[in-house]
């Protein structure tokens, strides 16, 4: 089928918006399958060509409410959502579910799971999973992953709820119509609000980190980030070491450059965040300051990436946290196409305004409602408010028994903690204050701060950032989401964009990509909706629809790689690819498939390159999660997807 994301001008646009609403949602494209494209010793590869590019577009990304594209369901948010865990977002990720070729989208609600099936034409169909009752559901579900836990090729969910709760989900290659269900340990946390799946000991099986958020913003509560090992499907729980407080963020990866998994563990507030160098087995140790690796981490760490954005097969990593508070006047409701999505945007706001006025009464709410269920909302969350402004856990038990989640949330925050100083610890890694950190990796696997010197340290109230060539010119940008609902304030900023200068600098240039949008926005997946090679974006905002950016990129040229491991986990969930090209193949570039990072957002396993004017590459190598190294001397030709499978020795 000839794809509509051509010019986005005057009329035309509204033509293209009209011919991707009218696409029937049965319509699906075909099983994408490749042809043989190599075949040595025990590694084969197929290879599957990237559809066609239309015509570039008046802005390199063009926007869309999400019902545009099929994902017209999203998270119902309301006043109930107005305080945390809740009042920061929920969970994307993409992948794909049915082995089709094609990504499809995970999210986490209020009200559960949403699984939306890509069905090839620029079009998602919401699919209908018999997904069980599950304890901890009452107040939906906040990570919302893909993972091949079982290794069998097929990618399961995992969920986090608020209690402690966590769960996979297995595939049952039927959409989830019967999924087994797998519970997680994760002993006294209140919720695990960030994932990162690896590799840790070698083994072939993915290992993870939950990492668990806490309630209180000066304090630390009794609940430990964990390190889950898997024993065949066999869950084991470990305490990590160091101090742990509100983490929002934690990442599995290879940043030392030694082909062992590390881990960071970014830690919102008085928490220093932690840095653990893996060995190879399973092991992971915690980076001092005295070490001299890491000199600067940030103190409101809400998300964190590792990737290399100069090209020089070092890593690098950024760390997203609050730079600046500046707010913008763009309440992005009026904007809203959708008249009920527009009226429902204004009215949450209203509401939420109430709660963070000083004089706060359950009185204001019958000002606002229309309904009893609007009054008796609102009333229940004025208390909530009330009960923390007051410091009275008694208010917590008038909130209506029909708000049983409320009331565990309002009472969570009276848990007992114990106080931690944030210079309590010498050999802390130190924090920086309002500013965003880019530590640029050397030589020896150690880092320089450099987010001044590039242009990345002042991004607003950042939550997920994670970098991607997102103009296919070879180097990697990083586009961060930003605002903040709180039961004290509202604040409406700009995304940013951040373009990479040939890996010399970066420039905020969302306006000019098609990328500024002033919605609370935590959570994003990058995504290749329709396999033409440029990476797509789908955002969660807070109180709006679903936000998808088609990315209208057509003259750089691009090359994807996807693993299937007999060996390993099977979609090569740690695997290091590394891409030689250009005369005598002096230009060169690295990817790592990781699982976790960012806020609540996990993109599927594929390795995405931009080679701007290259067409080819010259050769690449592999460092597989399990260790070993490939080499493989064939010329690679751009603008083609390559699945990688090795097989069993």
């Amino acid at each position: 089928m000839k794809r509509c994301k051509i010019l986005l001008i005057g009329g035309v646009a509204l033509v293209i918006l009209f011919e991707l609403a009218v696409l029937s949602q049965e319509d699906s494209a075909p099983i994408l399958m490749g042809s043989l494209f190599y075949a040595q010793r025990n590694i084969d590869i197929e290879v599957v060509d990237h559809r066609g590019r239309s015509e570039a577009g008046a802005k390199p990304f063009s926007k869309y409410e999400g019902e545009a594209l099929g994902l017209d369901k999203h998270n119902n948010f309301s006043v109930l959502e107005s305080f945390p865990p809740a009042s920061r977002g929920r969970g994307i990720a993409s992948g794909d579910f049915n082995n089709d070729g094609w990504q499809d989208i995970l999210l986490g609600t209020s009200e559960g799971l949403l699984l939306y099936k890509n069905t090839g034409s620029y079009k998602f169909a919401l699919q209908d999973p018999k997904l069980p009752a599950l304890d901890g559901l009452a107040l939906g579900v906040h990570v919302a992953a893909f993972v091949d836990i079982d290794n069998d090729g097929w990618q399961d969910i995992y969920l986090t709820t608020y209690g402690g709760k966590n769960y996979f989900l297995l595939n049952d290659k039927k959409g989830f119509k019967n999924p087994k269900i797998l519970d997680v340990p994760n002993s006294g946390a209140l919720l695990t609000s960030a994932v990162s799946f690896g590799d840790l000991d070698k083994d072939g099986d993915l290992d993870f980190v939950n990492g668990n958020w806490t309630f209180s913003s000066s304090q630390l509560g009794p609940e430990a980030n964990k390190l889950v090992r898997n024993n065949n499907l066999q869950f084991a729980e470990e305490d990590l070491a160091g101090v742990n407080g509100q983490t929002l963020s934690v990442l599995l990866a290879d940043f030392t450059n030694d082909g062992r998994l590390d881990l960071i563990a970014g830690d919102e507030f008085d928490a220093p965040d932690n840095f653990y160098r893996g060995d190879g087995e399973g092991g992971l140790r915690e980076i001092r300051k005295s070490d001299g690796v890491i000199p600067v981490s940030a103190h409101f760490n809400m998300g964190v990436d590792a990737a290399d954005f100069n090209n020089d097969l070092y890593v690098d990593i950024y760390v997203s946290g609050v730079s600046t508070y500046e707010a913008f006047t763009q309440n992005p409701c009026p904007a809203l196409g959708n008249v009920q999505e527009r009226q429902k945007c204004e009215k949450n706001i209203e509401f939420m305004n109430v709660l963070k006025d000083d004089t706060i009464g359950v009185d204001k709410c019958a000002d606002l409602a229309t309904t009893t269920r609007e009054r008796n909302q609102c009333s229940a969350m004025t208390l909530l408010a009330l009960a923390h402004r007051r410091g009275e856990e008694g208010l917590c038990r008038e909130i209506p028994r029909a708000y049983m989640a409320q009331r565990l949330v309002c009472m969570s925050h009276f848990r007992p903690y114990v106080h931690a100083a944030r210079d309590g610890d010498a050999e802390a890694i130190p924090q920086i204050s309002w500013q965003n950190v880019l530590l640029q990796g050397r030589e020896g696997g150690v880092f320089e701060e450099v987010s001044k010197e590039k242009n990345v340290h002042n991004a607003y109230n950042s939550w997920n950032a994670k970098f991607a060539d997102l103009d296919n010119d070879e180097w990697q940008d990083i586009y961060v989401a930003t605002g903040e609902s709180t039961p004290s304030r509202l604040v409406f900023q700009q995304n940013v964009f951040f373009h990479n200068y040939g890996g010399e600098y970066f420039q905020a240039e969302q306006k000019e990509f098609g990328l500024e949008d002033f919605g609370i926005v935590p959570s994003y997946t990058y995504i290749d909706i329709d396999n033409d090679g440029d990476l797509d974006i789908i955002s969660v905002p807070i109180n709006e629809p679903l936000k998808v950016y088609i990315n209208n990129e057509a003259q750089n040229n691009s090359i994807t790689f996807e693993f299937r491991d007999h060996q390993g986990n099977h979609f090569g969930i740690g695997n290091k690819i590394y891409i030689y090209y250009g005369e005598s193949s002096e230009r060169h570039q690295v990817r790592q498939i990781k699982s976790g990072g960012g806020f609540l957002s996990f993109d599927s396993p594929i390795a995405h390159f931009g080679l701007g004017e290259y067409d080819r590459v010259n050769y690449i190598e592999i460092v597989w999660s399990t260790g070993e190294k490939t080499t493989i001397e064939k010329e690679f030709l751009a603008n083609d997807k390559y699945i990688i499978k090795r097989n069993l020795k």
